[in-house]
């Protein structure tokens, strides 16, 4: 069943293009850094942990795009 009502969200502005937006600069939180740490020290060791969205998003397409789809050749 569909709602009938769906609420505007309030995080419509942090929908930017994360790698080249507006919050690119943005340091990630915590427990994204977490996240991406236990992803680097799987599938690239040694590899600096990102600081920020940029940083983040660059080191997902680079090592995480197999992990949860298909890898885009």
């Amino acid at each position: 069943m569909h709602p009938m009502y769906v609420p505007a969200n309030p995080h419509e502005d942090d929908l930017d293009d994360l790698a080249e937006g507006t919050h690119k600069d943005k340091p990630i939180s915590n427990p994204g850094r977490g996240l991406l740490g236990l992803l680097l020290a799987r599938y690239a060791p040694g590899t600096p942990e990102p600081e920020t969205y940029a940083d983040a998003f660059h080191t997902l397409r680079t090592h995480g795009l197999g992990l949860f789809y298909p890898k885009i050749r």
